[in-house]
């Protein structure tokens, strides 16, 4: 049984906190009991109408084992609050009305003609590197009273536009781009799109520095253009008002709108939009006094909004756009952002230990037509009830897969140790990885996995009514292109469910024989195999319990039916939703003195399904014990212990 309590809210009265968490048995004793601490943020000039605090939690205690939480402590912006950058973040520039954050583009009626609105407001949308992360965790306090550090950046990069920061309270124009006008005259990095992670340290509960990662960026771009105002070129549907030739025309028209609208950002990436790209991240692991351990530099493909030529408006360079469109026939391979190119590891004394390089394919996998709410009729056409108001632009989406992989390890003097080249081929039904090459220039391993459309094993069709391509039904080997082995999986059904039927092993011979290397002979009506044979053809059978979720016997050597009958518990032990240590050894005891030529095996569980004791076929106990989760102590029959320790500080 779980227990909710509650607390109150002095930021919103009306709704209530949680404030712990108790688990207790069915016979009401407390298994764990779980507490939360709250604190709060306080706005910055908010109104009077709300209590201007915002939750935060501050502790968690599990039982006596206390986490606590620390964050920046600057004050928040107001809830209503229109210091917002151009990515949402707090600026605390003073702008006065909301305007252009998330918008959706303006139109003008005059004379009955609908007319575009060219231009947006001069709002300092620009961010904030002090106000950025406001709010942000920053302290994780451990039970052990050790504790970690995180620090913060906010996102460097260049763009066609420079964005200073908000402090820099540069003037701005309404004009038809709406962006930072200011020139960048300095050379220097534009900031803007959130925090990025720059130290995780750890602490022992003295303050000693025990070791830590930081990280480095470089190459920064920005794949996500702000508010401006773009040309796109897209389908619209309306009805002719002049009775003249066809009534539904699909002329190529164009318009401009502001692109910030989050509808609009959503459907051209066919996800969560990325604001920030890096072509390489430096990873330095330190030890306790500050020195490098080992270097890793990460190289990504990164490539900007803007196209090769510089032209952000053109229908032609914006269709192969990197970011919004992310077109199967985008030459500046925008499609592939994000992914790791290459990887470099450096020892502690600056040497190249390891280097990895990855290439990738793409293949197109369709289309999709998008609906557009921009301007509700054509602009420079007269108003008329008939026509329709519904746009629509297509966009490419597109698969890129890992092609090769080729990694280098380098011994302590520079020198190549080996070095191999790893090639990925993929089943074209289900998109999975068919092939896998390995080639070191002596050798060269060859995996082939077979999946439910090849029909290499029998009951596939099972699988493939349940809509399951992926699984692996049976795998080949190869050496230097002679069949060294594989294995394979034939299907059956259990209540419906698709399940392995026989496992096999296939020789390395011409004709690939395959050998039975187990069969199932039944299942519980749950997806568990309840019985099978081994190889030799000896039957096992295997015992759940826990609303059949944990196994509690294993018996080698005899059958289901068997074993049933041997004990009328069994049969309850397996529909019951817990079983107790003493039930299990005297199940065991009995099943042991029936079933002489049997194999016995039982295993027990603690509240929290951990494995508490195995009792093997001779009797011999061998017990587990927990906290939180971490083994503490083992003991087994002949009194042997071993305990382990982790220095909980005492609180």
């Amino acid at each position: 049984m779980i227990e909710f309590s509650k607390g109150t809210r002095p930021d919103i009265p009306d709704l209530k906190s949680i404030s712990g968490i108790t688990v207790k048995s069915k016979t009401g004793s407390v298994q764990r009991s779980i507490s939360f601490t709250y604190g709060y943020f306080n706005e910055k000039n908010h109104q009077s109408s709300y209590s201007g605090k915002r939750l935060k939690l501050t502790a968690l205690a599990i039982d006596d084992q206390k986490y606590s939480f620390e964050y920046d402590s600057q004050d928040l912006p107001a809830f209503t609050s229109f210091s917002k950058d151009y990515w949402g973040y707090y600026n605390g520039a003073n702008t006065s009305a909301f305007r252009f954050d998330g918008c959706s583009p303006a139109y003008t009626i005059s004379g009955g003609v609908v007319m575009p609105v060219e231009h947006l407001d001069g709002s300092n949308r620009l961010a904030s590197e002090r106000l950025c992360g406001v709010g942000m965790l920053n302290k994780i306090v451990y039970p052990t009273g050790g504790y970690t550090l995180y620090e913060y950046e906010i996102h460097r990069f260049n763009d066609k536009y420079y964005y200073p920061d908000a402090a820099a309270q540069p003037s701005f124009t309404s004009n038809n781009t709406a962006t930072p006008t200011t020139s960048n005259t300095n050379g220097g990095y534009s900031i803007g799109g959130g925090m990025r992670i720059k130290t995780i340290k750890n602490y022992d509960l003295d303050g000693t520095f025990l070791h830590g990662v930081s990280y480095k960026y470089a190459g920064g771009k920005l794949l996500t253009p702000t508010v401006q105002l773009e040309k796109h070129f897209v389908e619209f549907r309306y009805h002719n008002p002049t009775g003249l030739g066809n009534d539904d025309r699909f002329p190529s028209v164009s318009f401009y709108y502001a692109n910030t609208e989050p509808s609009y950002l959503y459907a051209c990436s066919l996800g969560i939009p990325a604001t920030v790209g890096y072509d390489s991240v430096e990873k330095d692991e330190m030890d306790g006094s500050g020195n490098i351990l080992r270097k890793t530099v990460y190289e990504f493909h990164n490539y900007s909004y803007i196209s090769t030529d510089g032209n952000t408006n053109a229908i032609n360079s914006r269709m192969q756009n990197a970011f919004f469109f992310n077109s199967y026939y985008d030459t500046s391979k925008g499609y592939l952002n994000g992914k790791l190119k290459k990887e470099t590891r450096y020892s502690d004394t600056g040497s190249t230990m390891y280097v990895a390089d990855y290439t990738y394919s793409s293949t197109k996998l369709g289309s999709a037509l998008f609906a557009k709410c921009i301007p509700t009729h054509l602009p420079g056409f007269k108003l008329a009830a008939e026509r329709y108001d519904l746009a629509f632009y297509r966009k490419f989406f597109t698969w890129s897969y890992p092609a090769s992989k080729s990694e280098t390890y380098y011994n302590g003097s520079g020198s190549v140790s080996n070095s191999s080249t790893t090639t990925y081929s993929y089943n074209s039904d289900n998109y999975q990885v068919s092939e896998q090459t390995v080639d070191d220039g002596v050798n060269s391993i060859r995996t082939c996995f077979w999946y439910p459309t090849d029909g290499k094993s029998s009951g596939t069709s099972y699988l493939t009514s349940k809509h399951n391509l992926t699984e692996v039904t049976g795998v080949d080997n190869y050496k230097n292109s002679v069949f060294v082995g594989g294995s394979k999986y034939d299907y059956t059904t259990d209540n419906g469910i698709p399940v392995v039927n026989n496992c096999y092993s296939i020789l390395p011979n011409s004709s690939k024989t395959n050998v039975l290397e187990m069969s199932v002979v039944s299942y519980d009506g749950y997806g568990n195999i309840r019985e099978y044979q081994k190889k030799n053809g000896t039957p096992v059978t295997v015992i759940w319990s826990y609303n059949h979720q944990m196994p509690i016997l294993e018996v080698v050597g005899k059958t289901y039916s068997a074993v049933k009958n041997a004990s009328s518990t069994v049969a309850a032990l397996e529909g019951a939703a817990d079983v107790s240590l003493n039930t299990l050894k005297s199940v065991h005891a009995s099943l042991s003195s029936q079933l002489s030529d049997a194999y016995v095996t039982a295993i027990a569980y603690n509240q929290w399904h951990q494995v508490s004791c195995i009792i093997s076929p001779n009797g011999y106990e061998t017990n587990y014990s927990y906290s939180y989760g971490r083994l503490t102590q083992s003991s087994d029959a002949s009194g042997a212990i071993q305990k382990y320790s982790y220095n909980y500080k005492q609180q």
